[in-house]
Parts: C-alpha cells; sequence; structure tokens
C-alpha cells in the first residue's frame, strides 16, 4: 500500500475541506436530486520498447503486459447546481517486468452553482501514482481547455518513484452588469514525492487571479487579467514569487469554431542563497489556438507560454504546443492523430540553477470502434522522444495500446 494512505491525518484535512466546500456551493439546491452514475471500464493489452524512456543505449525496459482503467462517474444535477465526483483506479500488470506493476489511483470532484448574477464553483483532485504516470504527458491532451496551461511534469521517469498531487481550485464569477464580468480564481497545489531526489522536488504552489471580462458581442469577449503566485519547494531553498498581467481575446464567430489569443508577462522574483543566484526575471507569456467542431471532423491546435511550478525545485518557463484531429468515417468509426511537445528552461539563462532543459514530444494515431453502443475497441501507436540538456544522448520508444472499452451509459 502506498505511503499517501498512511497518512489518515493529511487525508481527513483533505476530505474536509473537500466536503464543507463542495456542500457550500452546491448543496443546497441539490438536496432533492437523484444521483446518476456514469461508470467506464477499459481492459486492454499494452506494449512498450522503452517505458522508462531512458537515454541510455543497452538500458530500456520493453513491457508487454495488461492494463485495467476504472472509473466510476457519480453527478446530481439541479436547476441552479451540480455536483460530480469521479474515482478512477488504473493498474498495470506485466509478467516480463513484474517490478514495472502499479496501480495509480484518482479522485476528482466539481461542484458549481448559478445564481441571477453569480457563478461559483469548487474542483478538487487526489492523485496518487507512478512517476511514468505523472511526469511523462500523454500524447491525448483529454481534460485540458483551449488555452488552459499545464504544468509539474519533470520527465525524470528512470528512477522509480511514485507521486502524491492534492489540488484545490475555489472560483467565482461576478456578472457585474450585462456585458462586464468579474473573475476571481484560487489554486492550491501540493506535490510530495516517496524519495525526493535531483529534480523531482516536492512542492506547493499558492496562485490567484483576479480579472474582467467584457462581452464586446455575442461571440466576441475581450478580458483582463492580474495574477499572483508563491511557489515554496520543499527544500531549504528560497520561495519564488510570481506577479504578472495578460490581456485575452476569444471569439467564436460560429457554434463550431472558436479562436483566441492571449498575451502577457511574468515578472518572478527570488533571493539567493548559497547554492542559488538571486532571480529578478520578466518573461513573455502568452497564446494562441483554434478548434472547430465539425460534424464528421473535430481539429484543436493550441500554442501557449507559461512561468509554471514544476518538480524540479524551481519555477520554469514551459512552451507547449497541442494538436489533435479526429475524423469520423462512419457511423461506428472514427480515428485520430494527436501531437504535443514540450520545452522547459529556466526563468534567467544567466541562473546557477542545476536544471536542465527539457524537449519532450510525443505523438499518438489509432482509433475507436463501437461494435454496440457500450462497447467499443480501441487500438493506437505512440510515440515519445525526450532530451535533456547537456546529455550525449536522447531517448525515444514506441508503444502499441488495444483495450475494450465498457460505457454502459454512453449516449453518442
Amino acid at each position: 500500500m502506498s505511503s499517501s494512505f498512511r497518512n489518515p491525518a493529511r487525508l481527513r484535512v483533505v476530505r474536509l475541506a473537500a466536503a464543507s466546500a463542495i456542500t457550500c456551493v452546491a448543496g443546497p439546491a441539490l438536496a432533492a436530486s437523484d444521483w446518476i452514475f456514469d461508470p467506464r471500464v477499459e481492459l486492454g493489452a499494452v506494449y512498450d520498447d522503452n517505458y522508462r524512456l531512458t537515454d541510455q543505449p543497452g538500458q530500456e525496459i520493453d513491457v508487454t503486459g495488461a492494463e485495467l482503467d476504472a472509473a466510476l462517474g457519480m453527478r446530481m444535477e439541479g436547476t441552479r447546481s451540480k455536483l460530480g465526483i469521479t474515482p478512477r483506479v488504473a493498474s498495470s500488470y506485466f509478467p516480463n517486468q513484474s517490478s514495472e506493476n502499479h496501480t495509480d489511483y484518482y479522485l476528482d470532484a466539481l461542484a458549481e452553482r448559478h445564481t441571477q448574477r453569480v457563478i461559483s464553483a469548487f474542483a478538487a483532485s487526489f492523485a496518487d501514482e507512478s512517476v511514468v504516470s505523472s511526469e511523462l504527458a500523454a500524447a491525448d491532451f483529454t481534460g485540458i481547455d483551449l488555452g488552459q496551461s499545464a504544468s509539474g511534469d519533470s520527465g525524470l521517469v528512470t528512477i522509480r518513484n511514485r507521486r502524491r498531487l492534492i489540488t484545490a481550485n475555489p472560483s467565482l464569477q461576478f456578472d457585474w452588469t450585462e456585458r462586464r464580468h468579474l473573475n476571481f480564481d484560487l489554486q492550491y497545489l501540493d506535490a510530495s514525492y516517496d524519495q525526493q531526489i535531483v529534480e523531482q522536488v516536492g512542492y506547493k504552489d499558492y496562485a490567484a487571479s483576479a480579472g474582467m471580462k467584457w462581452d464586446v458581442s455575442q461571440r466576441h469577449t475581450f478580458s483582463l487579467t492580474l495574477v499572483g503566485d508563491r511557489y515554496s519547494p520543499n527544500t531549504t531553498n528560497p520561495d519564488t514569487n510570481t506577479g504578472g498581467l495578460s490581456l485575452e481575446w476569444r471569439t467564436s464567430p460560429s457554434q463550431i469554431r472558436t479562436y483566441y489569443v492571449r498575451v502577457g508577462a511574468r515578472h518572478s522574483d527570488r533571493n539567493a542563497t548559497a547554492t542559488q543566484a538571486e532571480i529578478s526575471a520578466t518573461n513573455f507569456n502568452g497564446g494562441i489556438g483554434a478548434a472547430w467542431q465539425l460534424q464528421t471532423t473535430r481539429f484543436v491546435i493550441d500554442a501557449l507560454r507559461s512561468t509554471s511550478p514544476s518538480s524540479s525545485g524551481v519555477v520554469v518557463n514551459r512552451d507547449e504546443l497541442r494538436f489533435r484531429l479526429t475524423r469520423v468515417f462512419q457511423p461506428r468509426f472514427s480515428g485520430f492523430i494527436t501531437v504535443r511537445g514540450i520545452k522547459t528552461h529556466n526563468l534567467d539563462d544567466n541562473s546557477l540553477d542545476p536544471v536542465r532543459d527539457r524537449k519532450y514530444a510525443t505523438g499518438s494515431t489509432g482509433f475507436e470502434w463501437r461494435t454496440t453502443r457500450q462497447i467499443s475497441l480501441h487500438g493506437s501507436y505512440e510515440y515519445r522522444w525526450q532530451e535533456f540538456e547537456n546529455t550525449p544522448t536522447d531517448a525515444r520508444s514506441n508503444g502499441v495500446f488495444l483495450s475494450l472499452v465498457y460505457e454502459p451509459r454512453r449516449l453518442d
């Protein structure tokens, strides 16, 4: 049993805080609602010729085995509120490499409440997972919205380790007028590892933002957002404080197309120590992207830069490119292509931080065949490539997946 389940006091605090926030946000309006259950079970076969993505020739670990991914979505929906809770378990079994067997645990919760002028929400999540799952971003970026930044993954998976991640995100939107809206967001993030090693350091991150959004027209919006962030690594190193401003224009000229452009800057400060230099750096943040939802084709492309917390023990600049194309060829058969590229580097090129620049790219292509409304067959091939600064070689892997998915309440 993983160490996260041996700390009941910590889990009780997290559960109590999440339950209290969810009850305050959505509880009163959902008292008479019924629960809706959306189970999903996926059982499949997997092969990977470099499972831990090592860059040392001859040290690759190839795995062949089975994976089980089971989730139970539970939700209640009222006229003004909704509540959702989803526990999930993902387990891998490799007869040829039993040391690589692992089971990951997840819990996601979301509560929303709408009144005439206010939308309040609270999102929380918990993950206890192998670093193979947490530190290598998947090619398919399901659950990440257009323009939404990601953070935290380091790419270091050659050492067996586990990460626990707790997040909490309350937010509020107040309709000042019919066309002007005030937005407030808070975010707490707590990451920890069984083993704390170089470039895999636990940390806490506290972020807050406040902004105003203008509805220029029915389909065009403009927003101005102020952000602040404090990054606190679980080491003796000092905190990093970040503040900034962003401007965003977003438009949906039709129900099937959405575009956005965001520009901004973040200024970061950190005190000097005996081993780390002082940092006072300003970096560009922004993004540009588009999403099309046609009858048989779905297309997303997104390019963005963020100043983000990381498990490297410092705040980094993160450049990311995402692309997804899904095509329905027949009513029961569809295919997809996804590509994702990530580059992380120091805030200050002159810094003495021992963090190596990282380049990571992954792509996947595959299909879904719906044998019935509830059962489908999935197959895919995924390629991964990674290179760290000042290393003589890069790392590559090839993975093949074939699985059956059972979703008894699937309607589409």
